[in-house]
């Protein structure tokens, strides 16, 4: 990575001292915009593409460790972490009485039993703030006394980076199980 963040400081160092004329003294003009052109398709190129493609990545990483450490906090029912993890506006929408906020679906959550599950297929879609994560769950848990049957579900959280971290803004299967 450090010689191509070398590589594009020299590049770039050529194309600058190009569009100041220092090299083109003894290039023709349709010459020296193609010469121009393509330094800068290059620069553009070496610029955004490695380190868009790292982003991206460490974002996927970031939601699945996310997600994963939330499912964890709920089944340990660590009430100190799960607090810091959900977000102060947080929902659920697929709840047995509705759209519920974060008191109520904290309360429901740490009261629920999960003996153990399997989280697979982690999709991610991320800007610089926000993380939706996407994946498969397979839970076996106890809800208001009742066994649930452990068949593998759609689920979604969406994270949000605010001052303190990323939070979980929202939670919810993505089929109902009630």
């Amino acid at each position: 990575m450090e010689e191509i963040v070398f590589s594009c400081r020299k590049l770039r160092g050529l194309v600058y001292k190009m569009i100041k004329g220092e090299m083109l003294i003894h290039i023709n003009g349709i010459a020296k915009y193609i010469l121009l052109s393509l330094g800068v398709f290059f620069v553009a190129t070496f610029l955004s593409s490695p380190i868009l493609a790292q982003s991206k990545s460490n974002l996927q990483e970031e939601g699945e460790r996310l997600t994963r450490q939330f499912w964890e906090t709920v089944k340990t029912k660590n009430k100190v972490e799960l607090e810091k993890i959900l977000a102060p506006n947080y929902q659920s929408a697929l709840h047995k009485t509705g759209v519920v906020n974060k008191a109520t679906n904290m309360a429901d959550m740490l009261g629920d039993k999960i003996d153990a599950y399997e989280l697979t297929g982690f999709n991610v879609a991320a800007t610089e703030n926000t993380l939706v994560v996407t994946y498969m769950a397979k839970v076996i848990q106890t809800i208001d006394g009742k066994t649930l049957p452990s068949k593998s579900s759609g689920r979604i959280s969406v994270w949000t980076k605010s001052k303190s971290g990323w939070q979980l803004l929202a939670h919810d299967y993505l089929k109902p199980l009630f």
